[in-house]
């Protein structure tokens, strides 16, 4: 399968808030570097390593986006297996919160071999806030 239609599928997954239909995209050995959760705190998991550990965080993470979350693509660029996307989430109870941020992943075989997942900071509300 093309890498980037991997990612596109994995978008889509995460706006469905379909935590089974994220993971089937992961490769069993898959390694994730997700530096963006430590806005839920210094002591965050950041560093996520196979499937089952994947599948246990996603199932902490999707509920907690709720039902208006949207994550889309704004511009995404492939060479050979490294697909690189620049997206925007909109997230909040009604969708009205913007985060931005960078995804870079190494598609093999079909599924996502190795991720990693920068948010722009400046798009994150200080703690306290809505």
């Amino acid at each position: 399968m093309d890498p980037k239609v991997v990612v596109e599928r994995l978008f889509a997954a995460e706006t469905r808030g379909d935590v089974e239909g994220i993971v089937a995209l992961m490769h069993d050995e898959v390694v994730l570097h997700l530096s963006c959760r430590k806005v839920f705190g210094p002591d965050a998991v950041t560093d996520v390593r196979g499937k089952d550990a994947a599948r246990r965080l996603y199932e902490e993470d999707v509920p907690r986006r709720g039902s208006a979350f949207s994550l889309h693509a704004t511009r995404m660029i492939a060479e050979a297996t490294i697909v690189c996307a620049e997206w925007i989430a909109r997230c909040g109870p009604s969708g009205q919160d913007i985060r931005r941020g960078v995804d870079v992943f190494d598609v093999q075989g079909g599924t996502i071999l190795r991720g990693a997942v920068y948010v722009d900071l400046a798009t994150i509300p200080a703690r306290g806030q809505t």
